[in-house]
């Protein structure tokens, strides 16, 4: 669409021609990807915030996801990870009232993506202690058999100006950082093992 944020009318992500063009994108990149040694291809970032606001959308794009995966098979090989990635508090969410679209997805992903910036619905701030149990909740959500991906895993470091009202500071990201990681190293063998990599991002 010419807003750029829209299919064209009449499509949906299961329309053919959506399917079509972007298996011949695939094709090609994710040739690219695997002979730059990726291990992992995502095929959409933090599709929640689309998602969950638009039901008519969703079942189309658990449909996509499906064909999207094969693409990448056939271009790659079977070890290729595929998946997409969600926002850490929308995931929760979902999870907790079982949204049947968001199953559907994970039943054909290989595993889950996330990303998390701790921040009010203000955008200040949580208390860097906010770090210290989340890895333990977030392993807790994952369904049965999968692995995840902290995609991001973000926290503001302060601008040192006046409009940097956030409460962040370097300080208080290191103090952040500290607790995660101290979080993600105390976990229980079997949960640990379902943590397959943590990107800090954006520091």
């Amino acid at each position: 669409s010419t807003d750029g944020k829209k299919l064209r009318f009449g499509l949906t992500w299961s329309s053919p021609e959506i399917i079509q063009r972007y298996s011949l994108m695939v094709d090609q990149a994710a040739r690219i990807a695997q002979l730059g040694g990726a291990v992992h291809f995502s095929v959409g970032n933090e599709v929640d915030g689309v998602l969950s606001s638009n039901t008519a959308m969703q079942y189309p794009f658990a449909e996509f996801i499906v064909y999207a995966k094969a693409a990448v098979t056939k271009a790659t090989s079977a070890d290729m990870s595929v998946g997409v990635s969600y926002t850490w508090d929308a995931w929760k969410a979902l999870r907790a009232v079982r949204a049947p679209w968001l199953d559907i997805m994970n039943n054909v992903t290989d595993g889950i993506l996330l990303t998390w910036y701790p921040l009010q619905s203000n955008f200040s701030v949580m208390p860097p202690s906010a770090g210290a149990n989340y890895f333990e909740e977030m392993v807790g959500t994952l369904p049965g058999g999968k692995c995840v991906i902290q995609q991001e895993l973000g926290y503001p470091s302060g601008y040192n100006n006046a409009s940097s009202t956030d409460g962040s500071s370097p300080a208080a990201q290191a103090a952040f950082y500290a607790a995660a990681f101290s979080g993600a190293a105390n976990l229980e063998t079997n949960a640990k093992l379902k943590l397959r990599g943590v990107m800090p991002f954006d520091l």
